[in-house]
């Protein structure tokens, strides 16, 4: 009756459990009678001492350990399930993991993550535990909490480079800053491009991407943003450009392309590198920028960089023509780069001062190439004097045409001196050149 049920008052019910031995029943009969146990005692208010818990069944559990459940490794799923029953879900997770299951870990540890019934690593369970289990990596056998983000991000990495769509479906089940963390990673590694458009979608379509399904609009460009920004610290250009224009960041992605057409001005950079940013931008403004509605905040920011970028484009095709010899068109791709102010000698007022004014309002990727630019410039203008002079017989026409051209390199040569000393420094091999071509221009 009540009499041996309470056992005295002195923990019978533990004391008539203990007498009851894994070893004399079938696994599944001994956890089900062990919970019935918990069940019954838990009303029991008078006599807490009498209750017994499943994290009581835990500690057995974790006493016996795997190698009583499954000696030869012959049964390894079957720890995993009474560890699920007495609810160490961490633990379970570990072992699976240890058992080389990690598939079903991973899956496992959604689901009760999902219904937050994972402790995990950064959560601050105030609860106590009176026994220390042997634990494999993933689970902190003091604390109990399992490195739920280390489970899944490494399982994911082994995929993600060739299904980046499927690796995101996993990434978005994670919590907190480490999902954009996650995400923003996966974006910056898929360097294939019809994969990057299908993750994170083209900025010429309105086709809704994996990630547009997957995210608030918020998230998505916050995680673009932040995608777009890593990119370009790393160096990857074309990413960056392609993020910042698909979340509409104009003005970013132009600051990007400008610098790198900056950067492969130079001969010694090789030319297949040199044509791809080139056509990158050219892309950019014939597909990007004509479809723009120019943003209002800071439109400003916007003409300063488009500016920029047309000026860019103008000189590199300036340089591809001074390349293939081509005098005349190289010199009016170098009169649209409106570099050189070839009016200056006609205004009434300081031509230095206008020059200088001009310089100073340039943006710092165009000065990076200016002394390149002007020497070339010069160069060109002394192809096309020799070129008149040697291909057409002296005659008024003649004379002007040259005179045109001189006054042009007058210019040319004015401004290199203007802007030499403080503001700019050229070498000496560019002065040298310069002087050289303009004294070869006799009339």
């Amino acid at each position: 009756g009540n009499g041996g049920g309470n056992g005295g008052g002195n923990g019978g019910t533990h004391k008539r459990l203990e007498s009851l031995q894994l070893l004399n029943f079938q696994v599944q009969d001994y956890m089900w009678q062990r919970l019935v146990v918990s069940i019954a005692t838990s009303s029991l208010l008078q006599h807490v001492q009498e209750r017994y818990h499943v994290r009581d069944l835990a500690q057995t559990i974790t006493a016996f350990g795997p190698k009583h459940f499954s000696p030869n490794n012959e049964r390894p799923l079957l720890y995993f399930q009474v560890l699920l029953l007495a609810q160490e879900f961490e633990l379970a997770l570990d072992y699976l993991v240890q058992q080389h299951r990690q598939v079903d870990a991973v899956h496992f540890a959604l689901a009760l993550h999902h219904y937050g019934a994972l402790r995990v690593v950064g959560e601050n369970d105030p609860v106590q535990f009176n026994y220390v289990p042997n634990t494999y990596g993933l689970c902190d056998s003091e604390r109990r909490n399992f490195d739920y983000l280390q489970l899944v991000s490494g399982y994911v990495q082994s995929f993600s480079k060739w299904w980046p769509g499927r690796a995101a479906d996993y990434y978005v089940m994670l919590e907190g800053p480490e999902r954009i963390r996650c995400l923003t990673d996966l974006i910056v590694k898929t360097r294939n491009h019809n994969l990057l458009t299908v993750l994170v979608g083209s900025p010429y379509d309105d086709h809704k991407s994996v990630l547009e399904e997957l995210l608030t609009e918020e998230e998505y460009l916050s995680c673009m943003e932040s995608s777009a920004t890593l990119a370009q610290h790393q160096g990857e250009c074309d990413v960056s450009v392609t993020l910042y224009h698909r979340c509409k960041k104009y003005t970013h992605a132009m600051a990007v392309l400008n610098k790198e057409l900056s950067s492969v001005m130079r001969p010694t950079v090789p030319k297949e590198r040199r044509d791809y940013i080139e056509g990158m931008a050219r892309n950019f403004v014939r597909q990007g920028l004509s479809q723009v509605q120019r943003p209002r905040p800071n439109d400003h920011m916007f003409e300063h960089h488009s500016i920029t970028l047309k000026r860019l484009l103008n000189m590199s095709v300036f340089f591809k023509r001074m390349e293939s010899q081509e005098w005349s068109k190289a010199h009016e791709a170098a009169a649209q780069s409106r570099i050189v102010n070839v009016d200056a000698s006609r205004m009434q007022h300081n031509v230095q001062e206008t020059i200088r004014t001009s310089f100073n309002a340039l943006d710092n990727v165009v000065k990076m190439n200016v002394a390149l630019f002007l020497t070339e410039y010069m160069r060109c203008l002394y192809e096309l004097f020799q070129f008149n002079v040697n291909g057409q017989a002296p005659s008024d026409t003649l004379r002007q045409t040259l005179h045109e051209i001189r006054r042009r390199a007058d210019i040319v040569f004015q401004h290199a001196v203007c802007i030499q000393g403080q503001q700019y420094q050229f070498s000496t091999d560019d002065q040298n050149k310069l002087m050289k071509y303009l004294s070869l221009m006799k009339l």
